[in-house]
């Protein structure tokens, strides 16, 4: 078995956010899917796309030997990060009666947070998945002391891994890096926000940050955690938060920034290393904010904005 070829997919799927990577054994001609990663999966607004990505999910795994989705990433608890996946395992199961099976599901905030109108996704996919995580207060795999990664939510099972998916930082529920004072959740919104598990996917010597809806202080401790260090060769990062200015940069709309909470955007810029961003909005939320997008333009091989005149307010007419 060789693993050369990772499909990783950002999402149309309207206001929301969803990252797929189907990891191929192309030791053979045509090449097969043999494990499945989902990083989020939600929607507040659909797209014209949304549906047919979830129908490209649901087809991605039905065409597997053994339909498996290995890992499941909630970020966070916020509907348009977890409301389509109930939707997924529906398509699925109009595809093929072969039982899905869901490895492993990590996700951050308070348990009772995935109560959405009386229906708990969590309870939900307990049907098809035994493996629950969700990390500790403020928890990091990157070990800043080693510039190691310590621990990884997942890695392919090959006796010499190539796929790893580590979490640069998750649950944070403290306003400054390495303070842990508090032992509970926040019911605000930049509160549920903060404890977004931050992800990098990892193939070889290549990587994909995918972000959830960070916030400042999550991106400080991302900062923490680096302690100045980058990743190698980040072929993509997922803007926080559809590129929110108000939780990104920890302001009211009526208030310009300070230079603190900006040089934490910029440092996390640094950290992330990327050549390539994506931003996952529609019409609903004004996102995404032209000042954050700039603090992310410096670091890019090749500077594009994609029009799309769906977005009808959008911060780059």
């Amino acid at each position: 078995m060789a693993i050369k070829y990772i499909a990783t997919t950002v999402l149309d799927v309207g206001q929301g956010q969803s990252t797929f990577a189907c990891i191929y054994d192309d030791s053979a001609s045509p090449g097969k899917i043999i494990h499945t990663l989902l990083f989020d999966c939600g929607s507040d607004k659909k797209s014209p796309e949304t549906d047919n990505n979830i129908d490209y999910i649901a087809g991605r795994l039905a065409s597997m030997d053994t339909p498996t989705l290995d890992l499941l990433v909630f970020s966070h608890s916020d509907s348009d990060h977890i409301s389509l996946m109930y939707y997924v395992i529906e398509a699925y199961g109009k595809k093929t009666k072969t039982p899905l099976k869901i490895k492993s599901t990590w996700y951050a905030g308070d348990e009772d947070f995935y109560t959405k109108d009386g229906f708990n996704i969590l309870d939900y996919l307990a049907k098809y998945c035994k493996a629950f995580t969700t990390p500790d207060f403020s928890e990091s795999q990157f070990k800043k002391a080693t510039g190691e990664w310590a621990e990884l939510i997942w890695q392919d099972p090959a006796t010499t891994p190539t796929v790893k998916v580590g979490m640069l930082i998750g649950n944070v529920i403290d306003d400054k890096p390495g303070v842990l004072v508090k032992d509970s959740f926040g019911t605000a919104g930049e509160k549920k926000n903060r404890v977004s598990i931050v992800c990098a996917l990892m193939h070889d010597d290549r990587s994909f940050l995918i972000c959830g809806d960070a916030t400042n202080r999550t991106m400080a401790w991302v900062n923490h955690a680096f302690g100045g260090k980058s990743l190698s060769k980040t072929l993509m990062v997922t803007v926080p938060h559809h590129g929110s200015r108000g939780t990104g940069l920890d302001v009211s709309s009526t208030q310009v920034a300070n230079q603190k909470a900006i040089d934490v955007v910029k440092t996390f810029v640094k950290t992330a290393n990327a050549k390539t961003v994506t931003i996952s909005a529609f019409q609903k939320h004004d996102h995404p904010s032209l000042e954050m997008v700039n603090y992310f333009t410096p670091n890019l091989a090749t500077a594009q904005v994609v029009d799309d005149d769906r977005l009808k307010k959008s911060h780059f007419t």
